[in-house]
């Protein structure tokens, strides 16, 4: 993913979801888990780009809520309702880690 401030950085997410109706899912879907994969990149990658990354390390549970959200008006359409979104921790080039963190905070305090 890359941030609006131009980070550049590997996230692991996982979505939960179940289908309400899978007739009308398996008619509008031949690959219902790819088609789902393929939208929780897109979204993800699309909100990254609108994010600085100091915004998103301090708030990885608000984006998550943010990329259900934004997945929840395509996926109501196929019938899946997207339960939660799990975001686990970045990964970074060696030696950003704790500089970024520290900004992060100063950025939140002041």
């Amino acid at each position: 993913m890359v941030t609006k401030d131009m980070f550049i950085m590997e996230i692991d997410a996982i979505c939960y979801y179940c289908m309400e109706n899978a007739s009308l899912l398996l008619s509008s879907l031949a690959h219902v888990p790819r088609a789902v994969q393929f939208l929780v990149q897109t979204t993800m990658k699309l909100l990254f780009a609108h994010r600085l990354l100091a915004k998103i390390l301090l708030g990885s549970k608000s984006f998550a809520q943010d990329v259900k959200v934004a997945m929840d008006s395509v996926t109501c359409i196929w019938a899946i309702k997207v339960e939660r979104i799990e975001i686990k921790d970045g990964r970074m080039p060696t030696g950003f880690q704790h500089p970024l963190a520290v900004d992060a905070e100063a950025q939140s305090a002041g």
